[in-house]
């Protein structure tokens, strides 16, 4: 009789092994399937703790090497910024990066967000410095109940034919940044620049970028009118400065708007076409 109860103990027992290891092929399965499908997709996917420190990405997969040990984000994208510091947001620029603000507030509010544009100087091959544009997407998750960031960073190829009109914002406000993308909605791209260097290159290629505007803050403007005139004057690209003063509503091709614009205010003066 114990014989028989103990191969019956023996028997569920290897019934259970045997489920157990059906079951967990399945999921190995699973997991490399998801896995597939995150390293061949079109851009990067990376997951965020609170701190920006990369979980788990795709990046490594689809690039030449990894540059630095750190796992912060800036580092791993290889951002010139936080190479140039040694850890992202350690460089003064880092305070006004428009993609480090936004993901800090989504990881504040619990929220996600998508379609933001920026400029980025990224290294690649032999430390080449790559003047890039990127769109980012980023949606809040939680983890063992620990908020995660899934974000989604796509470069935007510089031939590529988009049919939104584009303009370009060349301030350190990012809180105006956010407000002039807030205004114009999803119809309207617009790529920041946040460093004089970006800054001025995308003003020497104001034509070869096929911009419809340029804004740009009262203190920035001050600094570089004459540069900024020539150049709007040369190519017939409108400039609107942002100023918190009492100004002219217009000076040629430069018009003045208050900080404290609403969205329709905006709109008339980009497509104003006087």
């Amino acid at each position: 009789m114990m014989y028989i109860f103990l191969a019956f103990i023996f028997l569920v027992l290897l019934g259970c092994t045997v489920w157990m290891y059906h079951r967990l092929s399945v999921l190995r399965l699973g997991n490399k399937q998801l896995q597939t499908l995150v390293e061949c997709q079109d851009g990067y996917t990376f997951l965020l703790n609170r701190k920006m420190e990369v979980v788990k990405t795709n990046f490594y997969n689809q690039q030449w090497q990894h540059l630095g040990a750190s796992n912060l984000l800036g580092n791993v994208l290889h951002c010139k910024n936080a190479h140039d510091a040694g850890q992202c947001g350690e460089h003064d620029v880092c305070k006004k990066c428009p993609v480090r603000f936004v993901i800090t507030k989504a990881f504040e509010r619990g929220v996600s967000f998508n379609n933001l544009e920026a400029c980025m100087e990224l290294l690649g091959d032999d430390n080449n410095i790559t003047d890039t544009d990127v769109q980012v997407d980023g949606h809040f998750v939680k983890l063992n109940n620990k908020a995660h960031m899934v974000v989604n960073v796509k470069l935007m190829p510089e031939d590529k034919q988009v049919e939104l009109p584009k303009l370009l914002f060349i301030s350190e406000k990012v809180d105006l940044f956010l407000r002039v993308k807030e205004a114009l909605g999803a119809n309207i791209r617009v790529l920041n620049a946040d460093n004089l260097h970006q800054a001025l290159h995308r003003l020497l290629m104001v034509k070869a970028y096929g911009f419809l505007a340029i804004l740009i803050d009262e203190e920035f403007y001050e600094k570089h009118e004459d540069i900024t005139k020539l150049l709007v004057k040369n190519d017939s690209v409108k400039v609107i400065v942002f100023t918190s003063n009492n100004k002219p509503s217009t000076d040629g091709h430069v018009f003045y708007l208050s900080e404290h614009f609403d969205a329709m205010q905006l709109r008339l003066l980009l497509f104003d076409k006087e």
